[in-house]
């Protein structure tokens, strides 16, 4: 005589088969999220690089001295050359002119 099946595990009923899915999904889902804890970890890892990026970041920027024009003079003073990259001229405050109100 042969055995007889748990309805519970058995395949060919429609209880059976809700609980072999069930089973399998909850595998799967088991399985999914094993598979995903590196990703997580490296996101992580990640995020809190970037903080510590944007902490060490100075509250302030140094402000560098503008570039000059170099003149080259001759021994009576006159001038030869002016050499530069930009050519710039510092100004105070007070000698740059106000934005005009536009509406």
């Amino acid at each position: 005589m042969a055995a007889r099946k748990s309805p519970l595990f058995d395949t060919a009923t429609t209880f059976g088969r809700i609980m072999a899915f069930l089973g399998i999904s909850g595998l799967a889902g088991v399985l999914a999220a094993g598979l995903l804890v590196p990703v997580a970890a490296a996101a992580g890892t990640g995020a809190s690089a970037s903080i510590q990026f944007f902490e060490e970041l100075p509250a302030e920027l140094e402000r560098e001295a503008l570039a000059q024009p170099t003149k080259i003079v001759a021994s009576d003073g006159s001038l030869i050359a002016t050499l530069y990259e930009e050519n710039r001229q510092p100004v105070t405050l007070d000698q740059v002119s106000r934005p005009c109100a536009t509406r």
